[in-house]
Protein backbone atom coordinates (compact mmCIF):
# COMPACT_ATOMS: atom_id res chain seq x y z
CA UNK A 1 0.00 0.00 0.00
CA UNK A 2 1.53 3.55 -1.01
CA UNK A 3 1.78 6.53 1.58
CA UNK A 4 -1.43 8.26 0.82
CA UNK A 5 -3.51 5.32 0.48
CA UNK A 6 -2.15 4.27 3.60
CA UNK A 7 -3.07 7.83 5.06
CA UNK A 8 -6.70 7.47 3.69
CA UNK A 9 -7.30 3.94 5.37
CA UNK A 10 -6.29 5.12 8.90
CA UNK A 11 -8.42 8.28 8.54
CA UNK A 12 -11.49 6.38 7.06
CA UNK A 13 -11.05 3.54 9.89
CA UNK A 14 -10.64 6.25 12.61
CA UNK A 15 -14.14 7.93 10.93
CA UNK A 16 -15.58 4.23 11.42
CA UNK A 17 -15.01 3.93 14.92
CA UNK A 18 -16.18 7.13 15.56
CA UNK A 19 -19.50 6.82 14.10
CA UNK A 20 -20.32 3.05 14.52
CA UNK A 21 -21.43 2.71 18.07
CA UNK A 22 -25.07 4.20 17.55
CA UNK A 23 -26.75 2.98 20.64
CA UNK A 24 -25.40 2.74 24.05
CA UNK A 25 -22.23 2.37 26.21
CA UNK A 26 -22.01 0.98 29.73
CA UNK A 27 -21.27 2.80 32.74
CA UNK A 28 -17.86 0.03 34.31
CA UNK A 29 -18.54 1.45 37.53
CA UNK A 30 -22.17 0.07 38.56
CA UNK A 31 -23.14 -3.77 38.65
CA UNK A 32 -26.26 -3.18 36.61
CA UNK A 33 -24.78 -1.64 33.72
CA UNK A 34 -26.50 2.10 32.92
CA UNK A 35 -26.48 2.80 29.05
CA UNK A 36 -27.14 5.62 27.36
CA UNK A 37 -28.38 6.16 23.85
CA UNK A 38 -26.01 7.98 21.69
CA UNK A 39 -28.87 9.66 19.86
CA UNK A 40 -31.04 11.13 22.78
CA UNK A 41 -28.65 10.60 25.31
CA UNK A 42 -31.61 9.49 27.30
CA UNK A 43 -30.80 6.79 30.01
CA UNK A 44 -31.24 3.05 28.87
CA UNK A 45 -32.04 0.15 31.26
CA UNK A 46 -31.40 -3.94 30.68
CA UNK A 47 -34.38 -5.81 29.29
CA UNK A 48 -33.84 -8.96 30.45
CA UNK A 49 -33.36 -11.58 27.67
CA UNK A 50 -36.01 -12.57 25.31
CA UNK A 51 -36.23 -16.02 23.87
CA UNK A 52 -38.84 -17.19 20.50
CA UNK A 53 -38.13 -17.40 16.91
CA UNK A 54 -37.83 -14.71 14.34
CA UNK A 55 -41.61 -13.95 12.79
CA UNK A 56 -40.11 -11.27 10.39
CA UNK A 57 -36.65 -9.44 9.44
CA UNK A 58 -36.69 -5.96 8.01
CA UNK A 59 -33.19 -5.83 6.86
CA UNK A 60 -33.73 -2.02 5.76
CA UNK A 61 -35.45 -0.77 8.62
CA UNK A 62 -32.60 -2.96 11.18
CA UNK A 63 -35.93 -4.59 13.17
CA UNK A 64 -36.63 -8.17 14.18
CA UNK A 65 -39.88 -9.26 15.01
CA UNK A 66 -39.49 -12.55 17.59
CA UNK A 67 -42.54 -14.99 18.89
CA UNK A 68 -41.68 -15.56 21.97
CA UNK A 69 -42.66 -18.32 23.85
CA UNK A 70 -45.17 -16.66 25.26
CA UNK A 71 -46.69 -16.80 21.87
CA UNK A 72 -46.61 -12.61 22.00
CA UNK A 73 -44.71 -10.86 18.86
CA UNK A 74 -41.46 -8.45 20.26
CA UNK A 75 -40.38 -5.96 18.39
CA UNK A 76 -36.46 -5.64 18.39
CA UNK A 77 -34.05 -3.47 16.99
CA UNK A 78 -30.78 -4.21 15.54
CA UNK A 79 -27.68 -1.48 15.93
CA UNK A 80 -23.94 -1.92 14.47
CA UNK A 81 -22.52 -3.01 17.78
CA UNK A 82 -25.38 -5.79 18.37
CA UNK A 83 -23.09 -9.00 18.76
CA UNK A 84 -24.81 -11.74 16.34
CA UNK A 85 -23.46 -15.43 17.31
CA UNK A 86 -23.72 -18.73 16.21
CA UNK A 87 -21.78 -21.14 18.48
CA UNK A 88 -18.49 -19.39 18.53
CA UNK A 89 -18.76 -17.67 15.61
CA UNK A 90 -20.18 -14.36 14.53
CA UNK A 91 -22.59 -13.69 12.50
CA UNK A 92 -23.98 -10.96 10.33
CA UNK A 93 -27.43 -9.14 10.58
CA UNK A 94 -27.95 -10.62 7.27
CA UNK A 95 -27.79 -13.99 8.02
CA UNK A 96 -30.67 -14.04 10.31
CA UNK A 97 -34.13 -15.08 8.72
CA UNK A 98 -37.39 -16.42 9.68
CA UNK A 99 -38.10 -19.64 11.29
CA UNK A 100 -34.51 -19.51 13.53
CA UNK A 101 -34.44 -19.83 17.55
CA UNK A 102 -32.64 -16.89 19.10
CA UNK A 103 -32.13 -16.00 22.06
CA UNK A 104 -32.13 -12.34 22.59
CA UNK A 105 -30.23 -9.83 25.26
CA UNK A 106 -31.26 -6.56 25.42
CA UNK A 107 -32.17 -3.14 26.85
CA UNK A 108 -34.65 -0.64 26.59
CA UNK A 109 -34.09 3.10 25.46
CA UNK A 110 -36.40 5.44 24.32
CA UNK A 111 -39.15 3.03 25.14
CA UNK A 112 -37.66 0.96 22.63
CA UNK A 113 -35.72 -2.74 22.45
CA UNK A 114 -32.56 -2.67 21.12
CA UNK A 115 -30.73 -5.99 20.69
CA UNK A 116 -27.01 -6.30 22.67
CA UNK A 117 -26.53 -9.94 21.77
CA UNK A 118 -28.15 -12.67 19.66
CA UNK A 119 -27.40 -16.06 19.81
CA UNK A 120 -28.96 -18.25 16.88
CA UNK A 121 -29.69 -21.58 18.44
Amino acid sequence: MTMPSLKAFALVSLGLFAVAPSCALADPGTPNPVYRSFESGKTAHDAGVIRGVIADVDYSGGMLMIKSHGHELVAVAVVPSTAIYQGKQYETFSDLHRGQSVEISAYEVDGRLVAQTIRLK
